[in-house]
């Protein structure tokens, strides 16, 4: 059973907490959150929308539990699941990932990320989203793990390479759109993007990794044509 990194995201906070180990075996974002009503898509069945255009590249795949929208019953005026979906595309392309791969996001609220920040890092408050990396990169989107172990990390039943974990809180979507000026989508697909990077070995820990990172969202938004306006 490997050992498992989860990074804390505040991610305009200038204290960024350091890295807290947790022992993953099958991780769901779910666990206990099983009676709900919300929407629950996985591609990873149906492997539709996420085949490369030309048919002949790794097809990448997103398994989205959507419990929430935002407070008071506030909807998106986009589709989070399509948005996440271009997102994670979008960022496994760029990064060369040479392996059919599942991601899952869990969309939910203030109380249940804060709730899981403190089950696994121990840190008593909400943030606006969790990332679960399942692969322990030596350096960034160096899949090279995978090889000497698949058995740890290609799902048998579907073959397909389990990237890790997204949870994004609903709230802070609207919350931080607000604040910075830009669309709900706009800052959906910033969360995603960054737990992206997250999840293919990516981190914020120093100015070169934070500038890194940040360029490297900024090119994929902009490639996408999700931008601040």
């Amino acid at each position: 059973m490997e050992m498992n990194m989860m990074k804390n995201d505040d991610l305009r906070h200038v204290e960024y907490p350091s890295e807290s180990p947790i022992t993953v075996d099958g991780l769901s974002a779910s666990d206990g959150l099983n009676d709900s009503d919300g929407l629950i898509v996985s591609p990873c069945e149906t492997q539709n929308e996420t085949v490369d255009e030309e048919g002949t590249g790794p097809v990448y795949e997103l398994d989205a539990e959507i419990l929430t929208e935002g407070p008071e019953g506030r909807k998106f005026d986009f589709d989070p699941v399509d948005t996440a979906q271009q997102v994670c595309r979008a960022v496994l392309t760029e990064e060369k990932c040479p392996y059919d791969s599942s991601v899952y996001l869990l969309v939910t609220d203030e109380e249940e990320v804060h709730r899981m920040n403190l089950d696994y890092r121990g840190i008593d408050r909400t943030t606006d989203v969790l990332s679960f990396p399942a692969l322990p990169f030596e350096t960034e989107s160096d899949f090279s793990a995978v090889e000497q172990n698949e058995m740890d990390y290609i799902d048998p039943d579907t073959g397909c390479l389990q990237l890790g974990d997204i949870v994004i809180n609903a709230s802070r979507v609207w919350e931080q759109a607000q604040e910075y000026g830009h669309s709900p989508r706009r800052e959906f697909a910033f969360l995603v993007a960054h737990s992206m990077l997250h999840l293919c070995g990516y981190d914020h820990m120093t100015p070169q990794e934070s500038a890194r990172m940040e360029k490297k969202q900024e090119e994929i938004l902009q490639s996408l044509g999700i931008t601040r306006d």
